[in-house]
């Protein structure tokens, strides 16, 4: 399921650039649709139950952080097209998940840190489960 978009010259312009610019950092290709399906897919995952361990999920996570950051780059008119997309799927995802005291990579300053770095599934696997408790995030 692709998001298609309206795009005006300037905007298709502007985000060609920034995919760019992520693709150079990241040292694979980045786009807009792939990062948007990572992140239903994630949610999907969280709902059925995820089975992965920690370091997994904080990877999965990542995506939303770079779909932020797209956001916060892109134009109005385009930011609110990708917005309006994003809004249920992130729904869905705090509806999965509980919060944590504190984000789940303990490197990340809490006052910076998104808000799904707060958060973890409450369907999870052993491993992740494991994980969490090995970090002191579960009991």
């Amino acid at each position: 399921m692709a998001l298609h978009l309206s795009l005006t010259p300037e905007e298709a312009d502007a985000l060609k650039q920034i995919e760019q610019r992520l693709s150079k950092r990241a040292r694979y290709e980045l786009t807009l649709n792939r990062l948007l399906q990572q992140w239903r897919a994630l949610v999907t995952q969280v709902e059925q139950g995820y089975q992965d361990s920690i370091y997994e999920y904080t990877n999965d996570l990542s995506a939303r952080d770079l779909l932020e950051e797209i956001l916060q780059e892109v134009p109005p008119s385009l930011r609110e097209q990708v917005a309006s997309w994003l809004r249920p799927w992130d729904a869905r995802f705090d509806r999965a998940t509980e919060k944590l005291d504190r984000p789940i990579l303990a490197n990340l300053e809490p006052a910076a840190a998104a808000w799904w770095w707060f958060r973890v599934p409450k369907k999870l696997g052993k491993e992740l489960d494991d994980d969490l408790r090995a970090e002191g995030l579960r009991r």
